[in-house]
């Protein structure tokens, strides 16, 4: 069951993470800044998306599907 929560925790905080990108809320992004900063404006948007949107979303999806369809329990 553990695998159940944490799964849809990291599907919430991607789609929080995409929810704000989208509807302009750059402010709850706190590391982003620091990410267009250190690695400018484009590189630093790729790699923020990348490691606080599209990974959660995967990781939770994955373990959602570990758990629902091949009945294994990774947390």
């Amino acid at each position: 069951m553990g695998t159940v929560i944490v799964g849809s925790l990291f599907i919430l905080y991607g789609l929080f993470t995409l929810y704000a990108r989208l509807t302009g809320h750059v402010s709850w992004l706190k590391k982003l800044p620091a990410m267009r900063e250190r690695f400018g404006k484009k590189w630093g948007n790729v790699i923020h998306v990348l490691a606080y949107t599209f990974v959660p979303l995967w990781t939770g999806a994955f373990f959602l599907f570990e758990y629902f369809v091949n009945h294994i329990d990774i947390v």
